[in-house]
């Protein structure tokens, strides 16, 4: 072969090698980048991990406060219910006496 052919032969494989070494920088970087991106995604993973861990236990906070109101709730009515039954009984006592002291007055008027 000629030298013309041999140094055409050499820049195209000087070539080829420039570019596999090229290629190769880019699979290695698509690789770090690939990694970082992994690592990212343990972190957010983990976030709402932690993310998931404080809304069950909020969500158990809230539904303990529900039950308390509830208690509390019936409770008061409980209470309210009690109050009622006393004012009935008092507002009987008290037109009871009404009767009776208009009856007196009647008597001791005559």
């Amino acid at each position: 072969m000629d030298n013309k052919k041999l140094d055409r032969m050499e820049d195209m494989l000087s070539n080829l090698i420039t570019m596999v070494g090229n290629l190769n920088q880019k699979v290695q970087n698509i690789q770090e980048e690939n990694a970082t991106i992994h690592e990212k995604l343990n972190v957010i993973e983990q976030e709402q991990t932690v993310m998931k861990y404080e809304n069950e236990k909020q969500f158990t906070d809230i539904n303990k406060q529900f039950t308390d109101i509830n208690k509390q709730f019936a409770d008061i009515k409980n209470i309210l219910t009690d109050m009622q039954a006393d004012q009935e009984h008092i507002w009987e006592k008290a037109a009871r006496n009404e009767r009776e002291l208009a009856k007196f007055k009647k008597h001791l008027q005559l």
